[in-house]
């Protein structure tokens, strides 16, 4: 059996001020959930069969989805990027960068003001658990999901037993496989 984590295609990314405050940074996430992805050429792993596509419920992922697999996919919200929002709701004006930065630490501290790390694993987990329920050794998957969210399902992987690197920073249109042949 064989997983593949996919990122999306590149996002044609929403204008951004060059500093923003906390509403302006939630309202910058919104149109960057549901901009437009360069469909190009990507990195097919021609080897492998894909039998099963799962994707994010989100526009970038599904359209990525679309234009790389012609079957049926599977949409699930458990694939969708890790939220992210700021971590202080002030008039305080940061650049865009510092916000996503902020964002991911306070994912990693468990600040309220973000998805909470345990409801991350446990969905990613979920999933996992779905596809293998559906799956036996010779089907192989693959998942078209988001940056973030693709380091948590790499670990969750491979503390199943799957053999694949843990993914701190993927690229886009990038296959990473992961590997694990069931008794």
């Amino acid at each position: 059996m064989q997983i593949g984590l996919m990122r999306h295609f590149k996002v044609v990314a929403p204008q951004a001020k060059t500093f923003m405050s906390a509403p302006e940074f939630k309202e910058w996430v919104e149109r960057y959930n549901n901009a437009e992805v360069e469909c190009t050429q990507w990195n097919a792993n021609d080897d492998i069969e894909w039998n099963l596509c799962y994707s994010s419920a989100l526009p970038r992922a599904i359209k990525t989805a679309q234009h790389i697999y012609t079957n049926e996919i599977y949409i699930r919200d458990q694939l969708n990027e890790i939220h992210i929002a700021p971590i202080v709701e002030a008039r305080l004006k940061l650049p865009l960068s510092l916000w996503l930065i902020a964002g991911r630490i306070g994912w990693l501290m468990n600040l309220s003001s973000q998805e909470r790390k345990m409801d991350t694993l446990f969905r990613t987990a979920a999933i996992i658990d779905e596809i293998e329920s559906l799956t036996d050794n010779s089907t192989n998957v693959l998942i078209v999901t988001h940056g973030a969210l693709m380091t948590v399902l790499s670990r969750e992987l491979r503390k199943r037993g799957y053999t694949g690197r843990v993914i701190n920073r993927p690229s886009n249109g990038t296959i990473y496989t992961f590997s694990r042949h069931l008794d």
